[in-house]
């Protein structure tokens, strides 16, 4: 009995785990920038962003890497600068899948002769979905050149409440900020 218990409860633990939303965050860097030398940043504002989105990335970057120790300074000041920016694709996703009719040459088919054969019907599913990415890159002030980069992407929906966009924004961001110092030193 104990041993049942033990796979309902791992097996419970796996769907949850499967069933997670972490994002997946790539990354992509120069090998001489190391995030973990860095104290101080400037986010860059790209021109017209006054959108609550906008609003709700800024506020996220700038509580995980207050978080960090790191502080916001001018941009003369700054160790590195912070950019980003959000792309949105439209896409489409077409699943394609057989439906069996019958049984072992049971019931209707579309074999030869009634009730032969195993029957099938192809069924196709076709779902269309706004894509939208999240990319962040750090400057370099002196060479103004990017030194690293992140990026997440998710379904972007319209039945989300504030609240869902709002965890779903701080999550991208908390994970791109972890990415940045999962880089290894020399």
């Amino acid at each position: 009995m104990k041993l049942f218990k033990f796979f309902i409860v791992l097996g419970m633990l796996s769907l949850m785990a499967a069933c997670s939303t972490y994002p997946d965050i790539t990354v992509d860097y120069s090998p001489d920038f190391h995030a973990k030398k860095v104290s101080s940043y400037f986010i860059k504002v790209n021109e017209g962003a006054t959108t609550l989105a906008d609003q709700r990335i800024i506020a996220a970057m700038n509580t995980e890497l207050e978080a960090r120790g790191l502080q916001a300074k001018a941009k003369e000041e700054a160790d590195v600068w912070i950019s980003y920016l959000v792309v949105a694709k439209d896409r489409t996703k077409v699943t394609s899948y057989n439906t069996m009719h019958g049984y072992a040459g049971y019931g209707y088919g579309y074999g030869p002769y009634y009730g032969g054969g195993w029957g099938s019907s192809p069924q196709v599913s076709v779902r269309q979905y706004t894509e939208g990415t999240l990319l962040v890159d750090l400057i370099d002030p002196e060479t103004n050149k990017t030194v690293w980069r992140g990026s997440g992407s998710a379904n972007v929906s319209t039945k989300r409440t504030t609240e869902e966009r709002v965890d779903l924004v701080d999550s991208y961001v908390s994970a791109i900020v972890e990415k940045m110092y999962e880089q290894p030193e020399k």
